[in-house]
């Protein structure tokens, strides 16, 4: 497998340029022969577009092609977002709409960078500001997200990334047994204020999507609806399609996660998820901080597309060639 990130369309070298996208006139494009990305700001500076050259990852729903907060509210486009829970684990998204789909302010501060930044929650005093940095030879993008309390009260929060990835698919996600997680990964369910996991045997059906093996859980798409908590502390996914390979790699720290003390979770749709196809969509976090007023958290992620000889069809192939992968 290689990373090969060239000259753009055009022959020119890559770099961030301002784009009209599906019905947003304030969009950001980086594109070269082999990899496109592209960032709404309209819509929380969220990335709409990722993969090769005429091939998007990130499912879209098109009935909110266009769409801004000041005339839907609250609303799901899908693609990749980077979310926030509060100290009980529930998202901050739907009581803070701003910081999810409001209008991000954009600084290109060279070719490869792009720094966007958020209004200040009305309702948390919060503020976001994103970072993506591309390597136009290698591809790899690194996107950090930081978080500033700009409140005069101090709050506990996580950064939860939303990446809502189109299927059919494979996921995989190195994984640890324990007491309560013995396969490595559970169903996880909120009772009473808490968040639980709970084994594969309580969804049989949704279980059939997941299996393990030597350390690794594959898991295949296949329509029935759940949300998993996974225990793995090796600090990436990989997304395939095809001869496509997508690693996501996230910073993994000490502390206490918000989802039963998990820091990895995976949400599957079912078939024809808002009309629109099968949709994985993955979730990494940070552990709760507590952010003083002026204080501030971050998160960052690397993301990585590789080229495969061929598919990649077969759970045993595709556990040798990521551990090999991921050991490099």
């Amino acid at each position: 497998m290689k990373a090969n990130i060239q000259k753009n369309a055009e022959g020119k070298k890559p770099g961030w340029t301002r784009i009209d996208y599906k019905g947003w006139s304030n969009a950001y494009c980086f594109q070269s022969t082999s990899v496109t990305m592209v960032v709404v700001a309209d819509i929380g500076a969220r990335v709409m577009e990722y993969g090769p050259a005429n091939r998007n990852i990130l499912w879209q729903d098109p009935a909110f092609w266009g769409a801004a907060l000041r005339e839907k509210g609250f609303f799901h486009p899908g693609g990749s977002q980077f979310d926030l829970l509060d100290g009980q684990g529930k998202d901050i998204s739907a009581r803070e709409p701003s910081l999810w789909v409001g209008e991000y302010s954009v600084e290109i501060k060279s070719p490869t960078h792009l720094t966007a930044i958020s209004p200040v929650g009305t309702n948390t005093g919060l503020q976001i500001v994103r970072d993506i940095d591309i390597d136009p030879l290698t591809g790899k993008a690194v996107i950090a997200q930081t978080v500033f309390n700009r409140s005069n009260k101090e709050t506990r929060i996580s950064i939860w990334d939303r990446t809502w990835t189109i299927g059919s698919c494979i996921l995989a996600v190195p994984v640890e047994t324990d007491p309560q997680l013995p396969e490595g990964w559970g169903f996880i369910v909120s009772k009473g204020g808490k968040w639980r996991a709970l084994p594969g045997s309580t969804n049989p059906a949704a279980a059939e999507q997941f299996k393990v093996a030597d350390g690794m859980l594959i898991i295949k798409p296949a329509g029935k609806s759940c949300q998993i908590i996974m225990n793995s502390k090796a600090g990436w996914y990989a997304y395939i399609q095809d001869k496509l390979l997508y690693v996501k790699r996230y910073s993994l720290e000490k502390g206490v996660y918000p989802w039963d003390n998990y820091p990895v979770s995976v949400w599957l749709s079912e078939l024809k998820f808002k009309k629109n196809g099968l949709m994985a969509e993955m979730e990494p976090m940070s552990p709760l901080y507590d952010v003083t007023p002026g204080g501030k958290c971050s998160f960052q992620e690397e993301w990585q597309l590789y080229f495969l000889d061929a598919p990649l069809t077969k759970p045993e192939e595709l556990r040798k060639e990521l551990k090999t992968r991921m050991a490099q």
